[in-house]
């Protein structure tokens, strides 16, 4: 028994040593209310974010850690979303998400990694959404097979590392995170999401002799559900990274707490 209470103390400290302490709200700003000869009535606008404090102790003599230990910043974001009724069931949608790093904000030292960013463009997009005829989006967004696979597995801090954003050159640019440049289509058929994209060229400077170029690519995926609680999700790309993945999601629920 002693055995076992102890195992279960040190699996518990190590998901805390990790677990980031996340405080989100979303606000909306204005709410849609379609009415003749008021354009403004057509809006819904929200504002949302977290702020993502976070310690994770790493051991040995790396310096280059040692702010992880001290606390640092998880993840911070905020986010703008804008959806406009036009005509129909048609709708012009648009989503800005910024990452802020809030101690290297303040300069607080030992607290971020040497060289890190002030504020980051996490996501800036924008579409039109229809209920008939679907998604369709321009920008920097989520990726398809983050959409359908990665998502599923991103649970805690550091998830992504055996996933592909953390294996390719730059989530952003080689199409396996949030990606830029990417036209993405989404339409629900019954119990499936389907999803395609492309990717048009870019070019990233990785500031260390290096400079990838990406010629484009096509991605598709489906989400199918199965049951309110499983998921099943497949993706495939070419050519921008040749490969295929599957993954599925089995949600547990607990407790429902309102977002």
């Amino acid at each position: 028994m002693t055995i076992k209470i102890t195992a279960l103390a040190a699996s518990i400290g190590a998901a805390v040593a990790v677990m980031p302490f996340a405080t989100q709200a979303e606000i909306t700003v204005l709410k849609q209310d379609p009415q003749a000869g008021n354009p403004l009535s057509r809006l819904n606008f929200t504002v949302g974010g977290s702020i993502r404090p976070q310690f994770q102790n790493m051991t040995g003599n790396d310096g280059a850690n040692g702010y992880k230990r001290n606390g640092f910043d998880g993840g911070t974001r905020f986010r703008f979303a804008a959806d406009y009724y036009l005509f129909d069931d048609i709708n012009w949608i648009s989503y800005y998400e910024l990452g802020v790093n809030i101690p290297a904000v303040f300069d607080w030292d030992n607290h971020y990694a040497k060289g890190a960013t002030d504020t980051t463009r996490r996501m800036l997009y924008t579409g039109f959404k229809s209920a008939t005829w679907g998604t369709l989006t321009f920008g920097q967004q989520n990726s398809i097979y983050y959409d359908v696979v990665g998502v599923k597995t991103d649970i805690w801090d550091y998830d992504m590392i055996g996933q592909a954003p953390g294996n390719g050159i730059n989530g952003d640019y080689d199409g396996s995170y949030r990606t830029r440049k990417s036209l993405k289509y989404k339409k629900t058929v019954g119990d499936v999401d389907l999803y395609a994209s492309y990717l048009f060229s870019d070019d990233y400077n990785a500031n260390n002799g290096l400079n990838y170029k990406r010629k484009g690519g096509g991605s598709l995926g489906a989400d199918y559900h199965l049951t309110d609680d499983l998921t099943w999700g497949t993706h495939g790309t070419i050519p921008v990274r040749r490969c295929a993945a599957t993954a599925i999601k089995l949600t547990i629920k607990i407790l429902s707490v309102p977002r």
